[in-house]
């Protein structure tokens, strides 16, 4: 499903614990990696640089693969990277006390009613 990314999907993802679907055209090793990131237990979620590490590895074990196939491959890597990143500098910012702050006031409005 589509949506913005903003402050109600963080809410979402936070207290419905709402992750996006897994289709069998997922390959494994990547959903596992995916599951890792989405564990509760922040200490069991790969950092950056383990994240990295895996790619890499994935990059060179799918040399043999159509280079066509490689290439799509290493964009979606890519873009997952970044992302990864922007997360960590989210998580490290002040955008996580307006989250928070976010929740407190839409608990607040939800118990007004």
């Amino acid at each position: 499903m589509d949506r913005s990314h903003d402050v109600h999907l963080a809410i979402d993802i936070l207290s419905k614990n709402l992750r996006p679907l897994i289709t069998d055209s997922i390959p494994k090793f990547y959903e596992n990696i995916m599951k890792q990131c989405w564990d509760k237990d922040p200490s069991k979620r790969p950092d950056a640089t383990k994240l990295v590490s895996l790619f890499d590895e994935i990059i060179e074990l799918s040399k043999d693969i159509d280079k066509s196939q490689t290439l799509i491959m290493l964009n979606n890597l890519q873009q997952i990277s970044k992302k990864v990143v922007k997360l960590e500098e989210f998580e490290k910012d002040e955008a996580g006390t307006l989250l928070n702050q976010s929740l407190l006031d839409h608990s607040f409005t939800r118990n007004e009613f």
